[in-house]
């Protein structure tokens, strides 16, 4: 893991050093995190030319240990940052609930939990899944000044580092707003 985030670091260091003067990045975020309270959504992209931008795209869930944390590269068609069509690339890591859904994460325990039917207890000590995904979409960004909204629909392709051949495809949408720099 901490070979990863160093090579994200370094990707994004390496693009901001070269990307010219005014509209260096933007820092977006989702703002239905505020709604729920349930996970913190924060990206930067980092204009890496007139039409490509280089980010690192991160979430954090609030009350579990799941987390999603990769690098994004964004092909603008009106040009980076500006009003118009754009096409995105992510590489994921992803730490995810163990059983897609069915186990609860208890906080005494610092574990997820699954239900025995045969003991009926729950039976604790369950960690999250490593995954590793691609995602690809297509999105439109609106831009006011400094401020902006991004739009968009795509797929993710996510595959359980443990069992490569447990291979998941997910349409999924994404809505951000975000600020200039």
């Amino acid at each position: 893991m901490k070979r990863i985030m160093l090579l994200i670091l370094s990707l994004s260091l390496t693009a901001f050093s070269t990307a010219r003067a005014g509209d260096v990045l933007n820092i977006k975020t989702n703002p239905f995190m505020v709604v729920g309270g349930g996970y913190i959504a924060l990206d930067v992209d980092f204009r890496v030319s007139d039409k490509w931008s280089l980010g690192i795209v991160s979430e954090f869930q609030t009350f579990e240990p799941q987390y999603d944390i990769g690098i994004r590269m964004t092909r603008y068609e009106q040009g980076t940052f500006q009003s118009g069509w754009n096409t995105g690339v992510e590489a994921l890591y992803k730490a995810q609930e163990p059983f897609n859904g069915s186990a609860s994460y208890d906080p005494d325990s610092d574990s997820y939990c699954l239900w025995d039917d045969k003991t009926l207890n729950d039976i604790c000590g369950y960690d999250t899944k490593p995954v590793i995904a691609l995602v690809l979409d297509h999105n439109y960004l609106w831009r006011w000044k400094t401020f902006n909204v991004g739009l968009g629909l795509g797929a993710e392709l996510a595959t359980d580092i443990d069992d490569i051949a447990n291979v998941t495809l997910l349409s999924v949408a994404n809505f951000s707003i975000g600020w200039v720099r």
